[in-house]
C-alpha cells in the first residue's frame, strides 16, 4: 500500500503542471484528429489552458438519445428521463457548487460538465438502488453525480448509499467533506480483490459503476461479485467502449442482451467510446454459474 501511496502521489503531482503540458496536449489534439486551422478555438482552448489530459468531462449533445436508451432499459418514459436530465442540469450541487468547489484549483475546469456522467444519474434516479457500487472514484465526478441522486431518490422516500473504492488515497476531491451527501457515502482505499466483498458482505447490489482499469481481469471479479449479490435488477456499466469483452461474454451466458450508449461530446474533440450496460434481473444473476475456469481478482 505504501508504494502504491507514492505512486498516487506522484500521478497527483504531475496533474497540478497538466495545464502546462502543451506538448502532450499538442500530441493528443494530433491523435485525434484536430487540427488548428479547422477547429481554431476548440485547439487553442484546449492547449494553451485545458488541464485534462486523461478522463475528459464534456456535456452532451444527444439527450434524446439517452431518453431513449433510458425508456428502453431503466423502466422509465423519455419524458421521465428528461425530467431527470433536467433536474441534475439544474442541481447547484452539480453546477454552482461545483465550481466553487474548482475555481481555484490549477488542476481542474473551472466549470466541470457531467454529461459523460448523466447515463449514471438517468439510471440511478429510475431504478432507485438500495446499494450503488463504484469501483474507481479518480476526482470523484461519479460519485458526486451518483450521490446527489441518492439524496433525491430519498426525497422520494427511497433511501440508498453509494460504496466508491480506489487505491489512491487522495482520489474523490470534487465530494465536499463537509457535504452532507457524504452520510450516504462509504469510501474505501484499497484494491476490490481485497476489500470489495467485505464492503458489500450482505447487502444487494442494485448498481455497479465498473471504471477501475477496463481489463478482462478486473471486470470478471467486479461483476461477478455484482451478480452473487443481486438485487432485483441489477445494472452492471463499464466504459471500455466495447475494448473489453466481458460483459457482451456475460450477456451471453446469460441469454440478455447487452446494451450500448454512446454520448455525443458538445463541443469537444474525444470521440466517447461510449458505455456497456447490462440490466440482469435477479432470477438470470441466481442462476449464474461463474466465469469458465479460475476467477482471477481484480487489481
Amino acid at each position: 500500500m505504501a508504494e502504491t501511496t507514492l505512486k498516487a502521489r506522484a500521478r497527483h503531482a504531475a496533474r497540478r503542471l497538466s495545464r502546462l503540458r502543451w506538448l502532450t496536449k499538442r500530441g493528443i489534439l494530433h491523435h485525434y484528429g484536430v487540427s488548428l486551422r479547422d477547429r481554431p478555438a476548440l485547439y487553442l482552448r484546449y492547449l494553451l489552458w485545458d488541464p485534462e489530459v486523461e478522463s475528459y468531462s464534456y456535456d452532451i449533445a444527444n439527450d434524446d438519445e439517452l431518453c431513449a436508451f433510458a425508456e428502453a432499459n431503466f423502466g422509465v418514459t423519455a419524458r421521465q428521463a428528461r425530467d431527470f436530465l433536467s433536474e441534475a442540469r439544474r442541481d447547484p450541487e452539480l453546477t454552482t457548487r461545483l465550481s466553487e468547489r474548482t475555481r481555484w484549483r490549477f488542476d481542474a475546469k473551472n466549470k466541470l460538465p457531467i454529461g459523460n456522467r448523466l447515463l449514471w444519474y438517468v439510471a440511478a434516479r429510475a431504478r432507485k438502488p438500495e446499494l450503488i457500487v463504484e469501483t474507481g472514484i479518480y476526482e470523484g465526478l461519479g460519485s458526486l453525480v451518483l450521490l446527489r441522486a441518492l439524496e433525491r431518490n430519498a426525497d422520494d422516500g427511497v433511501e440508498g448509499r453509494l460504496v466508491s473504492i480506489d487505491v489512491d488515497p487522495m482520489c474523490g476531491f470534487l465530494v465536499r467533506d463537509e457535504s452532507a451527501l457524504t452520510a450516504r457515502w462509504t469510501k474505501v482505499i484499497g484494491m476490490t480483490g481485497d476489500l470489495l466483498p467485505e464492503v458489500v458482505a450482505g447487502r444487494p447490489i442494485g448498481m455497479l459503476l465498473q471504471d477501475t482499469p477496463h481489463t478482462e481481469e478486473n471486470q470478471r471479479y467486479e461483476f461477478g461479485v455484482a451478480l452473487r449479490q443481486a438485487d432485483d435488477p441489477v445494472i452492471l456499466i463499464e466504459g471500455s467502449g466495447g475494448y473489453c469483452p466481458t460483459l457482451g461474454e456475460l450477456a451471453d451466458q446469460l441469454g440478455l442482451q447487452r446494451e450500448h450508449f454512446v454520448e455525443r461530446p458538445r463541443d469537444h474533440f474525444y470521440p466517447a467510446p461510449g458505455q456497456g450496460v447490462l440490466v440482469v434481473p435477479a432470477d438470470c444473476a441466481s442462476g449464474w454459474n461463474g466465469w469458465p475456469g479460475p476467477e482471477r481478482q481484480a487489481a
